[in-house]
Parts: C-alpha cells; sequence; structure tokens
C-alpha cells in the first residue's frame, strides 16, 4: 500500500499503435507474480506459452499470452496442478476459470487476475460480472480497498512496462464509475437527520474521478449531504458553489503531481472568501509542503479511516 491511499495508480501512456502489445519475461513476470524461471520451465515442459522472439532471441509475449497465463495463475490459485492444466485448451481453461469465479469465496487475487484479464479483452460483460460480485459479497467499501485498488494497482504497472492504449484505462475506469454511482444512488437519505453538509468536487486539471467518487459513497454513507460537482471545477467556480449552498465540508483530491503554489494558491483562494468551512484534501501533496504552508482549516487526508474519523468525530463540528 502506498503512504498516501488516494493517490490514484494509474500511469498514462498515450501510445499510438494498435492494442497487441509485446511483453518481456520479466515484464510477464512482475505482471503475473510467476517468476520466469518458472515461466521458461513451462514453456519447455508443457509448451504452455510460445512467445515470439526478437533478432537477439528475446523472448516476447502478446496480450493473449498474458491472459492466458493470468487465467493459469488462477486456476494455481484453487489447487489446479500445472500438469492437468496444461492439457487443457484455452476455452477449457477460461471455463475453469469462470467456474472458479462464481464459486468460490471472494480471492482477491483471482478477483483482481479477473478484471485484468477483462480489461486486456474488452471484455464488458465478464468485468461488470466480476465487479457486481465483489461489490454484492464485500460492499462498496471493501472491494474499493481489497480488490478494485489494488487492481488499478495491476493495471498501472501495465503502463510502466508496455505503451498501452489509453482506451484500455478508459474502457475500466468507466465501468467502475458505473457500479459506484449505481451503489451511490441505492443509497437512503433521511432528511429528518441533522447532519454536515459537503462539497466535493476535483479541482481545475484533474480528472481521475474513481478515488473522489468513493469519497461521496462514503460520505453518503454517513448520513451526509453531498453536492458533488466531478472534474476538473475552476476555483472560482468552487467559490461560486460555496456561496449558494454553504456546505459545512470541502472535499476535494489533487491527483497529478503539481508544484507548491499550484497545491496550496487554489485552496487559499477558496479558503480566504468563507468562515467556518473545513477544507478536506486527499491525494498527492507536494514534498515541499509543510504544517506551515496550510491554515488549520485545511486538513490532509491519506487514507479512507482518515475520512471515516472526521465523519464519526464530534471534534470539528458538534453535530457530526
Amino acid at each position: 500500500m502506498q503512504e498516501n491511499f488516494w493517490h490514484f495508480p494509474w500511469k498514462k501512456v498515450f501510445a499510438q499503435a494498435n492494442l497487441k502489445m509485446n511483453y518481456s519475461i520479466k515484464e510477464l513476470e512482475r505482471l503475473s507474480g510467476i517468476k520466469a524461471h518458472t515461466i521458461r520451465i513451462w514453456e519447455k515442459r508443457y509448451r504452455l506459452l510460445r512467445p515470439g522472439r526478437t533478432n537477439g532471441n528475446i523472448r516476447l509475449y502478446t496480450d493473449q499470452e498474458l491472459m492466458k497465463l493470468l487465467n493459469v495463475v488462477t486456476l494455481l490459485e484453487n489447487n489446479w496442478k500445472i500438469s492437468k492444466i496444461s492439457y487443457l485448451s484455452e476455452e477449457e481453461i477460461r471455463q475453469e476459470v469462470r467456474n472458479c469465479i462464481i464459486s468460490c469465496p471472494v480471492n482477491a487475487e483471482i478477483q483482481i487476475n479477473e478484471l485484468l484479464r477483462c480489461t486486456l479483452g474488452f471484455d464488458e460483460q465478464g468485468f461488470s460480472k466480476a465487479l457486481s460480485y465483489n461489490f454484492d459479497e464485500l460492499g462498496v467499501r471493501r472491494a474499493y480497498l481489497e480488490i478494485i485498488y489494488p487492481f488499478l494497482n495491476r493495471v498501472g504497472i501495465l503502463w510502466q512496462v508496455a505503451d498501452v492504449h489509453p482506451a484500455q484505462e478508459h474502457f475500466a475506469s468507466n465501468l467502475i464509475r458505473r457500479k459506484i454511482i449505481s451503489a451511490i444512488d441505492g443509497l437512503p437519505y433521511d432528511e429528518t437527520r441533522k447532519r454536515p453538509s459537503f462539497l466535493i468536487y476535483l479541482p481545475e486539471g484533474e480528472y481521475h474521478e474513481i478515488g473522489l467518487m468513493l469519497a461521496n459513497y462514503i460520505v453518503r454513507s454517513a448520513g451526509c449531504r453531498t453536492c458533488y460537482l466531478g472534474a476538473c471545477v475552476p476555483a472560482s467556480n468552487v467559490i461560486d458553489v460555496m456561496e449558494s449552498i454553504q456546505p459545512d465540508y470541502l472535499l476535494t483530491f489533487y491527483v497529478t503531481p503539481r508544484q507548491p503554489e499550484e497545491f496550496v494558491d487554489p485552496l487559499l483562494e477558496i479558503e480566504a472568501k468563507f468562515e467556518g468551512q473545513s477544507i478536506l484534501v486527499c491525494g498527492r501533496v507536494p514534498k515541499e509542503i509543510g504544517p506551515d504552508d496550510l491554515s488549520d482549516k485545511i486538513t490532509i487526508l491519506k487514507q479512507v479511516k482518515d475520512l471515516e474519523a472526521v465523519l464519526h468525530s464530534g471534534d470539528s463540528r458538534s453535530d457530526l
């Protein structure tokens, strides 16, 4: 787990070219968790994978071979023997993986591999089915912490080791967003409860909403009212909305790296316009920022539990 949980882990690589990627054996090791030495043995003994070769005789593996290896890992996690797996066709391997996913208790590694396989293959039905299963079995918070966030980290490796088209990122993130939105819409709301209100947004230049949406879900789950503005909201617009609704809290995320002044200045601009509001900031904080650079009304939240502590604490507001 990274020091700051809210830091969105994907590395954006805006590549040209087609979606069929080539991976070295070391990259395959990082993505699958199977040692390169073991992969070589499986190739030689069982013909499990059949990589191409460069002019320098270096192995290169395709998306299809990576997906097959991920499926093999899932079966191994369910006590299959590699010798038995080697006799199965690729379709039989896929079917056995489906059986494992729907019949076994939640296993994080299996679920993460399934999401990754569906992402690589643009399998919307499979991805949605896996997400629904995890949300139903674990609930939104646990599913995010135990499955989705590790999955995003695994996907981050993909963009670090290969030129992957942004379409794969958009494919996965949009399906996750859709599922979280559905979960938020299903939350009950009691208008008779006196609870704090939150204005939730991403600042200008920020577009990745998944962490912000999870925060919105957690706040709404605590019975609090939220006004969700979404991505890339200029400070001047935030101020306009604050004048209109007078929220108790602002909650925002910084995902992309910023210079200290780019981080601090919009927050201080918003803070200067109002009194009484607390500003909660999640995400990537420049290393140069120290306690003296922020007022006591601005609080950095590094983990989900920090937000939950605010929601369940009476220290800041009596109606919490």
